[in-house]
């Protein structure tokens, strides 16, 4: 059986995160579409980054990094102490680990304090600002067109963009197969 760690109360790792359906591949008819919605506030894109789902908490002293698939990471996290040596116990960030190192794209819980109910935008702005204090580059600049446009093989730490509700709430999914209403990822 596998060992869960409470992050906070009522919260525990590992957890199933939230997960994009997969969306149709951007073309330029499709980036001039986003383009739009992005201007009217409802959804918020972020670069998508081509490597391993991977939620870390801070958790008495330690760090903790959990897959997508309900199960711990099994590899070295290399910027893993940045974090921990700035922030708390029940500390708790949705991410991505590419090349060795985390990128957090959203913050859920800082030292105790939850954001699951805040809107992306929120939870987006405090992961940025932990990644300001911890020294760690921000990856998740909104995409303009010509990023957009140049696609993989110019952009190759970036597998797309992901869409979000900017006022969806942040939830755990029942398990690995199902994705979030809400987030839609279109690949390069």
């Amino acid at each position: 059986m596998l060992e869960e760690i409470q992050i906070m109360k009522g919260w525990t790792l590992p957890f199933f995160p939230m997960r994009p359906a997969n969306g149709p591949r951007l073309t330029k008819p499709l980036v001039v579409e986003i383009l739009k919605k992005m201007e009217d506030g409802r959804y918020i894109y972020q670069p998508k980054l081509n490597g391993d789902r991977a939620p870390l908490g801070i958790v008495d002293k330690r760090v903790v990094v959990c897959n997508r698939h309900y199960g711990w990471y099994q590899f070295q996290v290399a910027n893993a102490g940045a974090f921990q040596a700035k922030c708390g116990s029940g500390t708790l960030f949705d991410g991505e680990v590419y090349k060795s190192n985390f990128y957090p794209f959203e913050c859920l819980a800082l030292e105790g304090r939850s954001f699951k109910a805040n809107t992306v935008d929120e939870r987006e702005i405090i992961a940025m600002q932990m990644c300001r204090l911890a020294g760690v580059q921000w990856m998740y600049k909104k995409p303009t067109r010509a990023w957009m446009l140049k696609g993989s093989s110019l952009l190759p730490q970036f597998e797309g963009v992901v869409r979000k509700r900017s006022d969806f709430p942040y939830t755990f999914l029942p398990n690995s197969s199902g994705t979030s209403v809400g987030w839609l990822k279109h690949k390069f």
